[in-house]
């Protein structure tokens, strides 16, 4: 422990007594609020004099009180050091050693002197530094692996596919591979790289790190739709690829456009490629810790290099305090979703997301979930309006689907409690408790307890857990759980979103769906991934949308609003299908 914090257990046992002023006390108080012998205390006491943080007069003889005079000022003290160890980027230490203290008005002035660190920040001539904050670590960005909309937009800076799918044109575009063509309506590809391609630890990229790439993501799923399919991958030369299935597979280069197939070299350190990824993308990851995040942008990047020199994420956890930010603070400020809310800064980028927040039940349990009058009881109880207004944050309209439709929130009607409690009554139900799993976030379990609240009123007894995302996505974990609140936003290609959603062992709506609705269901994903055009793939998945939700077997609860703060200094700004910023197209405007 800091010298400082003993410092301060001091300044708390002896709260009445103000600096300079000398006053008596027995040596086994100092023991005990200390909370240590006698002896630690003795070299405690002498190294805090030595620091001139107090002065000891110890007691000679028996019966003499010994005499201490505070010198320093406790919160300043405390202050100095967690600025100190945020400078030296051990912001998770900081937090934690004014969090020790439990002094709120400790913390409120650290919190105002964190807010004021965030913006863009001079890093010298030319150079320019965007730091904002984020409510968590981001561990996990291997892509072969990724579960969440953070750390997929962080591998899109990281990384680069083999293209990338261009909404606004509604086309692929080329990326690393700068051509493609297949045969046999799409069972055989050629793909075609670009040369010169350089991964961020220098060398360059070949077929053989996207024949790993592959692999390797075939190795982490082995059961995928389109991966189970490959018959076999062959390289030609260094720069030429082919892939070929057993069947017609039309949409092979609009899966590799997606963040999961990222390519990744063929040499990486399997144990530490998830915290620190090494990548091709125009930004290089250095630094990566449960404090920050920090990447700066590659100067030998093949495509368009980034105008931002250098960004900083600092984990701010659940952003505690961080309402201490003014939002009309002269700083160049970027604020994410609950970040811009807590801090009351009005949004500048704003839009519905296209997703939604659901329940399931586990269908695959036998009981009182399978009760269809069960499940109508607890979609009748739940008024997604009043849960929308009552918790506010981002939560923006009611759902009845993944999509939001024109007026679908006209679709939900309110709580109807009589009707719940006749559903109920004629229900299997009777009494049980029931687990309703979730995944840690705060809004996550707001929900929870929202939910908990609304069928206990009705006479459900329901109880719930919220577990790192990971841990929820292991299939017996969904398997255990009796209902999962999760969410679901739709990427820049949403059909292969739902694709995965309701084919993959890691998906809660695929995990708890019972099996002559996952009958019908995979037969609207066949016939899905068959088809070329996209407009048909949307058709049949609002198809699968339909039987989840006719069957009750996933309850749609509302949609959420993406947003940022920020101000005129930013150039280039605008929003992502995951509500991020795309920070290689961001620049800074240099104001005299």
């Amino acid at each position: 422990m800091e010298i400082e914090k003993y410092y301060f257990r001091l300044r708390q046992r002896y709260s009445l007594q103000g600096e300079d002023q000398a006053f008596p006390v027995k040596m086994d108080e100092l023991t005990d609020a200390l909370g240590c012998t006698r002896r630690n205390a003795q070299l405690l006491l002498l190294r805090m004099s030595q620091m001139e943080l107090l002065v000891w007069e110890p007691g000679r003889g028996r019966g003499h009180l010994s005499r201490l005079t505070f010198l320093a000022s406790h919160q300043d003290l405390v202050l100095q050091l967690a600025r100190h160890k945020v400078q030296e980027g051990r912001l998770n230490e900081a937090l934690e050693l004014v969090d020790s203290l439990q002094d709120g008005h400790l913390a409120e002035i650290f919190a105002a002197w964190l807010s004021s660190q965030f913006g863009v920040v001079p890093g010298g001539e030319s150079i320019d530094i965007l730091r904002f904050p984020f409510y968590r670590e981001v561990p996990d960005l291997d892509p072969a692996g990724v579960i969440r909309r953070t750390e997929a937009h962080w591998i899109e800076q990281i990384f680069d596919p083999l293209c990338t799918y261009s909404a606004e044109e509604g086309r692929l575009v080329p990326g690393l591979a700068h051509a493609w063509e297949s045969e046999d309506n799409g069972q055989i590809w050629r793909i075609h790289l670009r040369k010169g391609i350089l991964f961020h630890h220098g060398r360059r990229m070949t077929a053989e790190d996207v024949k790993f790439t592959l692999e390797r993501v075939r190795r982490f799923q082995p059961e995928d739709w389109m991966l189970s399919a490959i018959q076999r991958i062959q390289t030609h030369g260094k720069y030429e690829l082919e892939v070929q299935f057993d069947r017609p597979m039309g949409l092979f280069m609009n899966v590799m456009a997606s963040e999961r197939y990222c390519i990744v070299p063929a040499d990486l350190h399997e144990a530490s490629f998830a915290r620190n990824p090494i990548g091709t993308g125009p930004f290089k990851l250095t630094h990566n810790d449960a404090s920050m995040l920090v990447v700066q942008a590659h100067e030998q990047y093949f495509g368009t290099r980034p105008h931002l020199d250098r960004i900083e994420m600092w984990v701010w956890p659940n952003y505690q305090g961080i309402h201490t930010l003014q939002p009309q603070d002269p700083k160049a400020q970027l604020l994410y979703f609950e970040a811009q809310i807590l801090s009351g800064a009005k949004p500048h980028l704003q839009q519905l997301e296209q997703g939604s927040t659901y329940l399931t039940f586990n269908m695959k349990k036998p009981g009182v979930l399978q009760d269809t009058k069960f499940r109508q009881a607890v979609h009748s109880a739940i008024d997604r309006g009043k849960m929308v207004r009552e918790l506010g944050g981002i939560r923006a309209r009611s759902s009845a689907g993944f999509f939001p439709y024109p007026g679908d929130s006209g679709c939900i009607q309110p709580a109807l409690l009589e009707e719940s409690r006749r559903l109920l009554s004629e229900s299997s139900y009777q009494g049980e408790t029931l687990w309703l799993y979730t995944y840690a976030m705060p809004s996550n379990e707001e929900n929870a307890a929202w939910i908990q609240a609304c069928c206990r009123s009705l006479g459900i007894q329901l109880a719930w857990r919220a577990f790192p995302i990971r841990e929820l996505s292991e299939p017996e974990r969904i398997k255990e759980a009796d209902l999962i609140l999760g969410g679901e936003v739709l990427g820049e290609q949403p059909d292969l979103t739902l694709i995965n959603l309701y084919t993959s062992a890691t998906s809660f709506v695929r995990g708890h769906l019972g099996s002559d609705v996952a009958v019908k269901v995979d037969a609207c994903i066949r016939r899905c991934t068959a088809e070329s055009d996209a407009q048909l793939r949307i058709k049949e998945l609002i198809k699968a949308e339909e039987l989840i939700r006719s069957s009750y077997n996933v309850l749609f609860l509302y949609h959420s609003v993406q947003t940022a703060n920020y101000d005129g200094t930013f150039g280039g700004m605008s929003l992502n299908a995951w509500g991020k910023v795309r920070y290689k197209d961001v620049w800074i405007r240099r104001r005299k």
